[in-house]
This record gives C-alpha cells, structure tokens and sequence, in this order.
C-alpha cells in the first residue's frame, strides 16, 4: 500500500483535509474535504495576511472557485485514467 502525505486542516473542532490549494485573482483558496464525513466539503481562502482560512465572501465567488477547482481536477483526473503513451 502506497503511503500518501495530506495536509490536515482544524476548523470549528473538525480536521479537513486540503484536497487542493489554487490561487485565483491572487487569493489562495483551499478546498476542503472533513475528513469523518465526506458530504462536509469547503472552499475556503487565506486572510490578507496569509495566516488564517476564512469564509467566502458571496455566492459568486464560491461558484468561481468551484468551477475552477473541478476544472482543474477534470483534467488530472483525464490524465491519469488517460495517461499519454510515447511509444
């Protein structure tokens, strides 16, 4: 069994795990995932000052980080079930 490092995130008493870090509009935004219950997903972003998660700031912005996160998995996940062959 391979052996996987995840990032593991404490929010409101709960651990998440960082599914995915992506800057957007020069935002990090942090997808996560609760790691007891897989139907608590979150998109946080990073404070201005870079030390804490905070919520989103409106519908909009969750939905545009929301596309692009499940953009940007698409694409690795067609990737790796679609791997390129050199030969």
């Amino acid at each position: 069994m391979n052996e996987i490092d995840v990032t593991i995130v404490n929010l409101d008493d709960k651990e998440y795990i960082v599914l995915d870090k992506i800057e957007i509009d020069k935002n990090m935004y942090y997808f996560l995932s609760n790691k007891d219950d897989k139907n608590d997903f979150l998109i946080q972003k990073q404070d201005k000052s870079g030390e804490y998660l905070i919520s989103l700031d409106n519908k909009d912005e969750f939905n545009k980080a929301l596309l692009i996160f499940a953009k940007s998995n698409l694409k690795r996940a067609d990737y790796d079930m679609n791997p390129v062959s050199w030969t």
